[in-house]
């Protein structure tokens, strides 16, 4: 036999009993019950219940509905909060907008870490069968160290697509930069050599002609951008464009036009050019060797197909056309999911990438955000206590008259809604000032389209109304409890949340402390970095990169420039790239580097044993190499000069060292310094030019435009100061700091409103004590002292754990950096001063007015 103890769903008893008439209620009821009771022990409380509901709802009709008039009294009881409460924020104008603006602050600054964060994570989830898309990557292991590479070859891509079944469509994706002409209109841009595969895949829109097969080398497409960038707007299909990558300008024909590829695409771009074309001045070598990693693959598997399972299929046949087994040991081939290329730095952004976003930049902005949201709800809850101890009366009046401590909290909830409501309005207002600033920072470009976004609104929504509900629970939970008696007399006190009021103002000091000493860390840390000794020397050197022409004008440009009496001297070198050296027990990474003989007097790079490179030696530029101090270490000889290092790379065959240069930090000062391997032998085309300027002359930046024309026309002329690329090394910790420095300055300023509001809480309470003690002859400095000790406690005990945390997750912040500073005494000092002169300062403001009150006014009626 069921329990009978069983009772019907409460919410169903509810709505019956707002919805019907009472004596309606009173029958309906009756019988519904009695039927559960039944049904909960002959079947079963689940039948019952759900009977019960059905029973409820079909109960309704017309005639014993509650007329409209009497169902309104709770709308009614609503509209007086709302009118009680907006009275009450016109009385106290000045504390009212206070709360509301600081409620606000906060609220817009987490908006703009919900936005920002939202549109990150986005990337790529908005295209037709995402979960089936992946980029072919690879992992390389050697020398101990695992190499993760974004690319693949073109012969893999060719290979993968005609023999893995469970592959449906495969994009190659190559970049190219030149300048694309269309008459008089000359642009420098960069392009995509791609597949029609890639239309279907990323989900392009044509609004303009058809790109067919695009399988001709003339076939180009462009987006609606371009075309407007090009004049050619509503003309372009059919249109003729040069293409100037290397020199040798092409014409292509406009195809189509596309809609502009979102920004949250990984694989985007306003130009895309037919692979064939690649292929046609590509040599045969480049397109057929299975490890030329110099591309990417973008590929869609078919529906219900396992990602293992092609990933497996793909190695086993790597094995198979790979002929070096030692090779084929050490790489792994893998697919990455497309919706992870953006935040996911490990394989890079390249060939056909957009430039990925920063995990690190988002999680500290949603922290700060977080972090400012907390210190606002905090502050607006003792804002509010400290408001509503005015209206205790109030409180104990309601009372008295019938009202209960839920209809007293309800009150409170409802007001604290309301003044969420405008920091929600001001809090827009003050994101849509802030949003072109904010684009800016995050090199991004939102519109304040972006907050009508449906998925940002609902976030947003739930933010304030979370908000709302959470800051004003702690004051409505205090306040309805208010003994009626003492509210009266005036001398009702919260006594029992006085440790959650500290708590509060603890842990408000505990997140600026954080915050202050990240601020001050990072400062000191990116001054550490930019003026770090790399033994290089940067100072009025040029640097002008991406030479996408052959060595003999390079170097007849270089001729030149040496002609200039404003240059001291000029040097070229390939970019740094990355091989293996074999040696009997042991495999080294080494990065290597094709120079000229002049870089290492341009750049002033010690030579700290042997020499350097002599144009009079024919046999330096064919089998002689540098090294760094690093490699000499690895490679465990005490004196390498003469010694044969096997390094085989093109036509470079085992080469001698005639010299070892010191340690110079070719990269940032973010790792450590790499084995090098330098040689003079055209293994790379040269790429990049170095100028050095003489000293004491003014750069002329008009003749080094001149000497440029003169070989690279139409080409522009693009340089940069080395010294200003190195800094440029560090942006992101650039970006960091201004971040962490504004949440700083947000969260100390809503900490002090916070104290503000504490004190003033407190000390309302204390005014007649304050008073009695200076009738009875207290000094004011006895004063300052007895009322400011119990905050400094407070202020002190959250300084000490603010550091503790800050100790923490600094340090293993730093711990990233091979070169770095300490979170010694001279940050904790500064972090512990700058806290205490603004706790300190904010409550005895507060104090000084306490104790220059008027005694009279609070005692003339005791």
């Amino acid at each position: 036999m069921k329990s009978n103890n069983t009772t019907p769903p409460r919410w169903a008893d509810r709505f019956l009993k707002w919805a019907l008439k009472f004596d309606s209620y009173e029958e309906v009821s009756g019988d519904l019950h009695e039927a559960f009771l039944w049904r909960a022990s002959s079947k079963g409380p689940g039948y019952a219940k759900w009977m019960y509901t059905a029973e409820v709802i079909k109960s309704i009709r017309f005639y014993n509905i509650k007329p409209i008039a009497a169902m309104n009294h709770y709308l009614i009881m609503y509209k007086s909060y709302l009118k009680t409460g907006w009275r009450f924020l016109m009385k106290n104008k000045f504390y009212g907008t206070l709360n509301i603006m600081g409620l606000a602050l906060g609220i817009s600054f987490c908006w703009l870490a919900y936005l920002y964060a939202n549109d990150e994570m986005s990337y790529d989830k908005h295209l037709d069968g995402y979960e089936r898309l992946y980029r072919i990557v690879m992992d390389l292991n050697h020398a101990d160290v695992v190499d993760h590479i974004g690319g693949s070859s073109n012969a893999m891509s060719v290979y993968f697509r005609d023999n893995v079944p469970e592959i449906s469509a495969v994009a190659r994706l190559k970049t190219g930069f030149g300048l694309i002409q269309k008459e008089e209109e000359v642009l420098k841009e960069s392009f995509l050599y791609t597949d029609k595969a890639l239309f279907d895949l990323i989900d392009m829109e044509f609004t303009d002609g058809n790109p067919g097969t695009f399988d001709l080398p003339s076939d180009i497409i462009i987006s609606e951008s371009m075309a407007s960038k090009l004049n050619l707007s509503g003309e372009a299909v059919g249109s003729i464009l040069s293409l100037n990558e290397s020199g040798d300008a092409e014409d292509f024909i406009v195809r189509a036009v596309f809609k502009d590829i979102p920004e949250n695409t990984s694989v985007r771009s306003h130009i895309m050019v037919s692979y064939t074309n690649y292929e046609s001045h590509t040599p045969e070598r480049r397109l057929t060797t299975w490890m030329d990693i110099n591309m990417n693959t973008l590929i869609q598997l078919q529906e219900n197909t396992g990602k293992s399972e092609v990933v497996r299929k793909m190695n086993l046949m790597q094995a198979e056309k790979e002929e070096d087994p030692e090779l084929n040991d050490n790489v792994k081939l893998g697919l990455q999911p497309i919706t992870e290329i953006h935040l996911d730095t490990a394989y890079g952004h390249y060939n056909g990438i957009a430039r990925g976003g920063n995990k690190t930049l988002i999680k500290l902005f949603a922290a700060i955000g977080i972090f400012c949201l907390i210190i606002s709800m905090i502050n607006y809850s003792n804002f509010n206590i400290s408001l509503y101890i005015a209206r205790s009366r109030e409180v104990a009046l309601r009372k008295v008259i019938g009202a209960r401590n839920n209809s007293i909290f309800s009150q409170l909830i409802t007001e604290s809604f309301l003044s969420s409501l405008f920091a929600g309005v001001f809090g827009v207002l003050l994101l849509v000032f802030i949003l072109p600033y904010f684009s800016s920072f995050v090199n991004k470009s939102y519109e304040l389209s972006f907050l009508l976004n449906a998925e940002f609104l609902v976030g947003a929504t739930i933010i304030l109304l979370g908000t709302a509900f959470v800051s004003g629970v702690y004051p409505a939970f205090v306040l309805s409890r208010f003994s009626i008696v003492k509210s009266l007399k005036g001398e009702q006190k919260i006594r029992s949340g006085k440790w959650i009021t500290q708590t509060l103002l603890g842990t408000q000091f505990v997140i600026a402390t954080v915050l202050i000493a990240g601020m001050l860390t990072l400062r000191n840390q990116i001054s550490f970095l930019t003026s770090f000794d790399t033994k290089l020397d940067y100072n009025q050197v040029l640097y002008i990169d991406d030479f996408n022409s052959d060595d003999d004008r390079v170097k007849a440009f270089m001729n030149d420039l040496e002609q200039l009496p404003e240059v001291s001297g000029v040097a070229s070198t390939s970019g740094y790239n990355g091989t293996r050296i074999k040696m009997e027990e042991d495999e080294i990474r080494v990065r290597h580097l094709r120079v000229d003989h002049d870089l290492m007097q341009l750049l002033d790079i010690d030579i700290v044993n042997g020499r350097n490179f002599d144009p009079a030696i024919s046999s330096d530029a064919t089998q002689a190499i540098l090294i760094n101090q690093a490699l000499a270490e690895r490679l465990g000889m005490a004196n390498p000069i003469g010694e044969v290092v096997p390094f085989d790379y093109g036509d470079l065959k085992n080469p001698k060292i005639i010299g070892v240069v010191e340690d110079y930090h070719f990269e940032s000062a973010k790792s450590t310094v790499e084995p090098l391997v330098i040689y003079q032998s055209p293994q790379y085309q040269l790429q990049n030019v170095y100028i050095k300027l003489s000293g004491g002359t003014q750069f002329n930046a008009a003749k080094f435009e001149a000497v440029w024309k003169k070989h690279f026309s139409p080409f522009p002329l693009n340089y940069t100061f080395l010294e200003d690329e190195y800094i440029r090394a560090y942006a992101a910790e650039q970006r960091m700091m201004q971040l962490v420095s504004i949440g700083c300055f947000v969260s100390i300023f809503l900490a002090a409103m916070g104290l503000l509001g504490i004190v003033g809480l407190q000390l309302n309470q204390k005014l007649k004590e304050i008073s009695i003690r200076k009738v009875l002859g207290a000094r004011p400095n006895q004063l300052y002292q007895l009322f400011t000790q119990r905050f400094l406690i407070v202020i002190v005990i959250g300084l000490a754990l603010g550091l503790f945390v800050s100790h923490q997750l600094i340090n293993e912040w730093l711990s990233s950096y091979p070169y770095r500073v300490d979170f010694g005494a001279e940050i904790i000092l500064m972090t512990i001063g700058i806290a205490l002169f603004i706790g300190l300062s904010t409550v005895l403001s507060q104090v000084f007015k306490a104790v220059r009150a008027n005694p009279v006014r609070y005692l003339k009626d005791e």
